[in-house]
Formats: structure tokens, sequence, C-alpha cells
């Protein structure tokens, strides 16, 4: 588990698709210097290939961050 203060923009606070963002300074953002604790995981699906045994060691890491007042989740993404 990690903390910290994250901010993520998601562009221009004029935009219609902004509406449910915190905006400042005409920019939207997902989380804009909140608490948040981030967890992150090994996350590959097996191989449905019979002839692919294992998979690379730590091939796809997610990430998620949560509202560490809230539990809500602000952010995902994954890495392959």
């Amino acid at each position: 588990m990690y903390l910290g203060i994250p901010t993520w923009s998601v562009g221009p606070a004029s935009d219609p698709d902004t509406d449910n963002f915190t905006k400042k300074d005409g920019i939207a953002y997902t989380a804009l210097n909140e608490l948040v604790c981030g967890y992150r995981w090994r996350a590959c699906p097996p191989s449905r290939n019979p002839n692919v045994a294992t998979l690379p060691a730590n091939p796809c890491i997610e990430r998620s961050f949560l509202d560490a007042n809230t539990g809500n989740q602000i952010y995902d993404t994954f890495q392959m």
C-alpha cells in the first residue's frame, strides 16, 4: 500500500464531460491534491495458448488509487 497526494488532470473545465470533476483555473481534475491510498498487484491472466507454459516474470501490473477519507476509487491503471 502507498499513501500520497497526487493530482490527475482530465482536460479543460469547459468540456461538458468534465461536469463531475473538481475544477481549478480552467482545468478539470480527477484528483486535485487529495490524500489517496494506492495499491498495486500482478494482474496478468493465465495464457490460453497451450504452447506457452508460463508468462514472463511480473509482466502485468494493475494499480488502483482510493480516496483515503471515503474509500471511493479515484483512478485505476493497467500496465503490460
